[in-house]
């Protein structure tokens, strides 16, 4: 298995289910979270842990999904924050709207 997912017990051929389940909120990280006030810094870590993380766990996992017999899904966690903006939430929302995007894409490859 590739290290991005960690260690597995030795002869898992495949993987049959993908449950991308880690998020950070930008109010976890500073109390500057307003959409003036927040920092790169902030926003790209929100980023990295909401978009860029899951996306990492299903690529470096299809390979083993498409070995299963099993219908092979990958379940990514979201949030409402998605489809409606709020203040608090900007980079939050933001990540959830971007894994949402491609999660679409991946539903149209098999992988739903």
């Amino acid at each position: 298995m590739p290290e991005e997912l960690g260690p597995t017990p030795a002869g898992w051929p495949r993987i049959d289910v993908l449950h991308n389940n880690a998020g950070i909120h930008e109010a976890m990280i500073t109390s500057d979270f307003s959409f003036e006030d927040m920092s790169f810094e902030t926003f790209d870590r929100v980023m990295a842990v909401n978009l860029r993380a899951p996306f990492v766990c299903a690529k470096a996992a299809t390979p083993y999904l498409k070995k299963s017999a099993r219908s092979p899904s990958i379940i990514t966690a979201g949030s409402t924050g998605a489809l409606v903006g709020y203040p608090s939430g900007l980079a939050y929302g933001t990540s959830n709207g971007g894994s949402l995007a491609w999660r679409g894409t991946i539903d149209q490859l098999g992988m739903t």
